[in-house]
């Protein structure tokens, strides 16, 4: 039995390279681009733009060629900078640029242009010798800086040949003779060697080079992706040949990140002999990215009881708890390893270890000391309360202007988070702040505007003092609408909502507005979206129009039924499930819609359902208390449609869920639709209309 459990630790702890940690983007619409990042490359000595060290279990298609892209821009921005301080600056670094890297003409063509202003003619020699390789040349260049080069660019001729042993040879001949010289051109020697010496066999000395190659500035994604383990003999070897354990570790980094590799097996082992090596804390800062991918990936899921979800889930905890006990067993951690602790239970449980807490004090230096206002920070923003979200916008101002630019950034990707409840619902704060980190900002801002109500939008647009963050929440959300997109906005929700007064007002602001229908929606049939086309069609204006008549007609008479169904239907036919639902809908999805914008449409229907009733009320015939009845039985029907929006996406009619259930099935086993449907025809079988619809409406037939 222990052995199966072992067994099975160890295939758990294997699954895939640098993370098979979490479900990725499991039923998420926020975006793994734009999420809260709080692990500071810096803290583990390594430049935040570095791919090598990026986050690699999302998008590992396109890792490869931005470590390349990288890489390839580092090393032309330095040898430029070499040529530059090698020619006492005559030609600047931006005309270097276009002498060396540009793709007009042939190089000694783009030379022409600057061979006065350079006046060398061993800068011009080299220019020519590039591509013709000839060792007589470098044998008789007196000038280091130059012969080095020279030796490059023969080497790199012989092993594109595939000459290998003549590579090595010239490297051995002539090496005592450059090694004086300070130039980023001996990394592209070493990677040379360390290849020529893989092609050879000589596996364990091409990876003693390729480690060090690894901690070059120009092409250590070579070292990176040229190691090569095969076996145990040759790992075995190769530790055999290492004088160090910091240079042992950098070996355990290096086959830590192979895609067949075991990362937390491998970080493990270092703990044991390094821990306090740059390589131990690089492996750390490269699995705490994922882990805290996971970590805000199940945060944000929008169905916790999907059963895929809950089994990624449960290989997550196994590996978070053998990592943390890594990190437990370190006798003096580091700042970094300390934090790594702290900051993943934190993400978990959602509160801070207070004598973590003490500890990360103790050993914090300036730079570090703001990762703990952060964390601080962090707990503060999963428990604030509204009460308290003023004095929290105030300190993220505070904490905003000591950190980096990507700091900034996560701290108010964070914050849009934890803030979404602290704003009631239909309101701008909210929709913005929900959608505040999602993949396709731009679109949803254009589609969450439904959830919005009319007076929330307006009062949004209107606000005169928002505090930090609502300034910059503000500020991304108007980002992207067009010049007549508020007028337009806020004309569509106030026909939504009902404010046709303010309708009006703003469609006058917007003459190019005026969205069309083919059907009468003040008609209904026997379809739940009432679309019986029947007459001329309506346009936003004349409709809104009839609907201040209405109002007036009722204000005249508040007892008419007439008068109330009319506008009942009205308002009615303008909701989702209407025959004039783009008059009230900035974006109509045939598929569905979130919660946000479920808890609208029910909102609003609790209006229409009022005036229904009213109607209902005052109705004298029973055909018409029939067809009356029928519209309130379609918006219990639609209501009872809406709730799986409730706290997940909304599923179209018919279709099956996230957890199997068939939305028609929900419909038949409704207890409340069963007693409505029943009560129905108990009450209008016997009029014309009630044996129409009960005829000839499919869901009466449910209930039979």
């Amino acid at each position: 039995m222990q052995l199966i459990k072992q067994l099975l630790l160890i295939t758990i702890l294997s699954l895939t390279s640098l993370l098979a940690c979490g479900p990725g983007n499991y039923y998420s619409s926020f975006s793994k681009e734009n999420y809260y990042n709080f692990l500071d490359a810096s803290l583990v000595g390594i430049e935040e733009e570095n791919p090598l060290y990026a986050l690699t279990s999302s998008g590992k298609i396109y890792t490869y060629d931005k470590r390349v892209e990288y890489y390839k821009e580092v090393k032309q921005q330095l040898n430029i900078e070499e040529w530059h301080t090698y020619l006492d600056g005559k030609l600047s670094q931006k005309e270097l640029a276009e002498l060396l890297y540009s793709d007009k003409g042939s190089l000694m063509e783009r030379y022409k242009k600057y061979e006065k202003s350079v006046g060398s003619d061993a800068f011009k020699n080299y220019l020519a010798f590039i591509g013709k390789y000839d060792v007589d040349v470098m044998e008789k260049e007196q000038d280091e800086f130059l012969k080095l080069r020279y030796l490059f660019l023969n080497m790199r001729k012989q092993h594109y040949a595939g000459k290998y042993k003549e590579a090595l040879a010239l490297y051995a001949k002539y090496q005592a003779s450059v090694s004086g010289v300070e130039s980023i051109v001996h990394e592209w020697i070493d990677a040379l060697r360390a290849g020529a010496l893989q092609h050879l066999g000589q596996d364990v000395e091409s990876n003693l080079l390729y480690g060090k190659v690894l901690e070059n500035k120009t092409n250590a994604h070579l070292g990176y992706y040229d190691f090569k383990i095969e076996n145990d003999a040759q790992w075995n070897a190769l530790l055999a040949k290492t004088t160090t354990d910091e240079v042992k570790a950098k070996f355990y980094f290096l086959r830590a990140l192979k895609w067949e590799g075991s990362p937390l097996l491998e970080h493990e082992s270092m703990a044991k002999i390094a821990p306090n090596s740059v390589w131990f804390e690089r492996l750390t800062y490269m699995l705490m990215q994922d882990f805290q991918e996971e970590a805000y990936s199940y945060e944000v899921a929008g169905n916790k009881n999907d059963k895929y979800l809950k089994k990624a889930r449960k290989i997550y905890l196994l590996k978070e708890k053998r990592f943390l006990q890594t990190l437990a067993s370190l006798q003096n951690p580091s700042f970094f390893s300390l934090y790594a602790q702290t900051y993943l239970t934190f993400l978990r449980e959602g509160e801070l270890d207070k004598k973590k807490m003490s500890s990360l004090s103790k050993i914090a230096n300036k730079k570090e000391k703001k990762f703990i206002d952060i964390l601080n920070y962090l707990e503060k923003s999963i428990h604030v309360n509204k009460s308290k979200q003023k004095a929290l916008h105030a300190s993220l101002e505070e904490l905003s202007k000591e950190v980096s630019p990507a700091l900034k950034a996560s701290l108010f990707n964070y914050t849009a988070l934890h803030n979404v409840d602290l704003y009631p619902s239909m309101s701008a704060k909210r929709v913005y702040s929900k959608i505040f980190t999602d993949n396709s900002y731009y679109s949803q801002v254009m589609i969450s505007r439904d959830a919005i109500s009319a007076d929330s939008f307006e009062a949004y647009v209107e606000e005169k003092n928002r505090n930090f963050y609502e300034q910059k929440l503000f500020k991304k959300s108007m980002s992207v609408l067009h010049k007549d997109a508020v007028a337009e906005t806020l004309a569509i929700l106030n026909i939504k909502d009902g404010n046709f007064k303010k309708a009006q007002k703003y469609l006058e602001q917007v003459p190019k507005l005026n969205r069309r229908t083919e059907f009468n929606p003040f008609n209904v049939s026997f379809s739940g979206n009432n679309r019986k086309k029947k007459g001329k069609g309506y346009d936003q204006r004349k409709f809104v129009k009839t609907m201040l008549k209405l109002e007036e007609a009722l204000e005249k008479n508040p007892t008419s039924a007439i008068d109330h169904f009319l506008y009942a239907t009205g308002r009615y036919n303008t909701s989702w499930f209407g025959n004039f639902t783009e008059s009230a809908s900035i974006y109509r999805t045939l598929n569905g819609f979130d919660e946000e914008e479920a808890t609208h449409i029910l909102h609003n229907y609790k209006a229409i359902e009022k005036e229904y009733e009213l109607a209902l009320k005052y109705a004298k015939k029973e055909e018409f208390k029939a067809k009356i009845s029928y519209q309130l039985l379609k918006i219990k029907l639609n209501k009872e449609a809406l709730v799986p929006s409730l706290g997940s996406p909304w599923i179209s009619f018919g279709s099956d869920g996230w957890n199997g259930e068939n939305l028609k099935n929900k419909v038949r086993n409704s207890q409340v639709l069963k007693e409505a449907y029943g009560e129905y025809k108990k009450e209008y079988e016997d009029t014309a209309y009630g044996r129409e619809i009960i005829t000839q409406c499919l869901t009466f037939s449910y209930f039979h």
